[in-house]
């Protein structure tokens, strides 16, 4: 082929490629607008159809030892709920009458079924269906389980697995099936298996219990506890001390919260509210707090702050040299009659918790609901009958209180029986003083 044909050739291959290229362009220009997609209206149409097959996620962001905040996915991205540490200004002076009718719902009250006697209850603990209650001598354990005795535990003695005379401080843990309680006497905590109480191991705390008052504690799991003592004094007449939170967890133990202030029948950490998988601990340090302890680790949830008001007027007799005297009268004052979380339950925007002031010489059992941006505590009574709701235990929102009693005494003859007044007096007839089991949820 020679050099002209070559190149007339590759002319006319090049003007068939010119042919078609012109030809698509022509067809694109014809295109309706519907057809077209900008490089913008793709993303659009991205996001849309994402968040029509994607539920809204609630994503948990912690920054730090003591900020938690929540995002959802589906909302503008400057939206965000604030759920960090709790500040909390309460003054309890400030307080709203309100009958259980009109704050709570789910309202249970139901006797327990008993084949003996139940004597006089001084503890409680487990869940809201599956508790164990100790009686008034600190001897015998009942185990409830529906609202039904089951079993009972009463092992005083010198054997195996026995205590001396009495179990001081007891926690249940009823996932696990374990009991446990602190036998003074012999320095010793006893774990126990239940269904049926059966010995299971104990942990000599004897030696570190020395010079030291062993407050209150909760199981977590088989030698795993939150253990509260708080550090004797003997130089005054009034009891101090120092309190600490310590962890045992089956080897040694360890110091989880030390709280340096003195204080005195008001424990530094007498209360422990299980919370799912987590445990709340109320702690007083120089205001009220609350903290969350899970997998070793404390994170600050609270602070409660109820002003400088001395509620106990209650002088304090001092006979050490523990500082200038008008300060420490009013910080015993403080601190023994607001000591904050009891049985605490708490949401994202939602906190409760009872507490026991004492205003003019007078004990009594306030409920405080706080939100974010406003705190309110209440009074709660039960028509007809002479006494304030105060529970023993709260389990996901469920508030259990044990009313025992003559039925004849705890009624209020210059009002009617409300309701569930009515439901706890007719329940109190016929269950022979055993314990009458009210429960409820709080309308939140």
């Amino acid at each position: 082929m020679s050099v002209k044909t070559k190149i007339l050739s590759i002319s006319a291959l090049a003007l068939v490629i010119l042919l078609v290229i012109l030809f698509y362009r022509g067809c694109s220009r014809n295109q309706s607008p519907t057809e077209s997609v900008t490089k913008d209206e793709v993303i659009d149409i991205d996001t849309v159809g994402l968040e029509e097959a994607v539920e809204p996620i609630d994503v948990e962001l912690i920054t730090g030892d003591e900020s938690v905040a929540d995002v959802s996915q589906s909302g503008s991205k400057n939206k965000k709920r604030y759920t960090g540490p709790w500040q909390i200004k309460n003054d309890v002076r400030k307080v709203k009458d309100i009958a259980i009718e009109d704050i709570a719902e789910e309202i249970v009250v139901r006797s327990i079924v008993a084949d003996e006697p139940i004597d006089h209850i001084w503890g409680v603990s487990g869940s809201s269906n599956d508790f164990i209650i100790g009686n008034g001598s600190r001897e015998t354990f009942y185990h409830i389980k529906d609202g039904r005795l089951v079993e009972k535990l009463h092992a005083v003695g010198h054997g195996p697995g026995e205590y001396s005379v009495q179990l001081l401080v007891f926690s249940y843990l009823p996932a696990d099936s374990l009991f446990c309680g602190y036998d003074q006497n012999r320095g010793q905590i006893l774990f126990y298996k239940t269904s049926p109480f059966r010995f299971d191991s104990k942990f000599d705390i004897k030696r570190f219990a020395k010079n030291k008052q062993f407050e209150e504690m909760i199981v977590l799991g088989r030698d795993h506890l939150l253990l509260t003592f708080k550090q004797q004094k003997e130089d005054i007449a009034y009891v101090y001390g120092k309190c600490a939170v310590y962890e045992y967890d089956g080897h040694s133990i360890n110091k989880v919260i030390d709280i340096e202030q003195d204080v005195s029948y008001a424990h530094a950490c007498d209360m422990f509210v299980r919370s799912g998988n987590d445990v709340l601990m109320s702690v007083l340090e120089e205001k009220s707090m609350l903290y969350r302890y899970s997998n070793g680790k404390k994170t600050k949830v609270a602070t409660i702050d109820y002003g400088d008001m001395e509620m106990d007027k209650t002088k304090v007799d001092i006979k050490g040299d523990v500082g200038d005297d008008n300060v420490v009268r009013t910080f015993v004052s403080y601190k023994e009659c607001a000591t904050g979380c009891n049985f605490a339950h708490l949401t994202d925007s939602v906190m409760t918790y009872w507490i026991c002031p004492i205003l003019d010489d007078n004990y009594y059992r306030y409920l405080t609901i706080a939100t974010r941006d406003n705190v309110q505590n209440y009074k709660v009574h039960i028509g007809g009958l002479n006494f304030d709701v105060l529970p023993n235990m709260v389990d996901n929102g469920v508030y259990t209180m044990l009313i025992q009693g003559d039925w004849e005494t705890i009624i209020n003859e210059d009002e009617e029986l409300s309701p569930v007044g009515k439901r706890i007096i007719d329940a109190l007839k016929g269950n022979d003083y055993d314990p009458v089991i009210l429960q409820f949820k709080l309308k939140l």
